[in-house]
């Protein structure tokens, strides 16, 4: 996942409902995507799918 989505999905989850649930990526994510992701306060959890595709589920601790 390029670090331009990245930010553009943490945007997503401060402004939206603070969760993505079942997005797909053709690529796992990095140790250090993860570690952006909980510098920002999201939550990921990323589970293989099928073949070369990955579900990746983001939760936002810090909205509300």
């Amino acid at each position: 996942m390029k670090i331009d989505d990245i930010k553009q999905l943490i945007k997503a989850l401060k402004n939206g409902s603070g969760m993505i649930l079942n997005y797909y990526s053709p690529r796992k994510l990095s140790e250090r995507q993860k570690k952006m992701f909980e510098r920002n306060g999201v939550k990921v959890e990323c589970r293989h799918r099928s073949k070369a595709w990955f579900e990746i589920d983001m939760i936002n601790t810090l909205h509300g």
